[in-house]
């Protein structure tokens, strides 16, 4: 059976703000600690939602080996820095983004993202929905990894609630971009 994660932090940060932080890719680096981000495609949907394509280069090994655009749950067994492409799909009018890892698939199946924002007394709930299924091949089952998963989305949350509430993220996207 695929795997499920659902895990939500509320970060004090306006509704707006927070959604043009977090879909800047150029802020990918501090916030998920990846070496970089590159945006291969941007294109505005007939529905009005914007969809990025774009390559990922992983951190250093052994930092933020949880985080949620490549969680993988195996330990890394080789120096070499992955990297992948994936596509988010966002819409700003319903606070919402939807990602999908591209290429290359593998340790996965499939991988899908959710991210969505919601209004709270205290700021703005963000939540992280992952639908995935481990590939056989990698010797781990989808509950094991979801075990992993679930444990670094709830450690990156609290990082992402501290970047950006002390202001080390204040790049936002213009009003204009999505």
């Amino acid at each position: 059976m695929p795997g499920y994660t659902r895990n939500s932090i509320v970060i004090d940060k306006e509704i707006d703000a927070l959604f043009l932080l977090i879909n800047n890719i150029e802020n990918w680096p501090v916030l998920h600690g990846y070496q970089a981000v590159e945006l291969l495609d941007k294109e505005k949907l007939i529905d009005g939602r914007t969809k990025l394509r774009f390559r990922i280069t992983g951190g250093e090994e052994g930092e933020h080996d949880h985080d949620h655009e490549h969680d993988h749950g195996a330990e890394h067994d080789h120096e070499e820095t992955e990297t992948w492409v994936s596509q988010r799909i966002i819409d700003r009018s319903a606070y919402f983004a939807y990602a999908v890892r591209l290429n290359p698939v593998f340790p996965f199946t499939h991988w899908i993202l959710f991210t969505e924002l919601t209004k709270e007394k205290a700021g703005t709930r963000m939540t992280w929905i992952q639908d995935f299924a481990i590939d056989p091949k990698t010797g781990h089952s989808d509950e094991e990894i979801q075990g992993y998963i679930n444990k670094g989305s709830v450690e990156e949350l609290k990082s992402f609630k501290r970047k950006i509430e002390q202001n080390v993220v204040t790049n936002a996207l213009p009003l204009d971009y999505l």
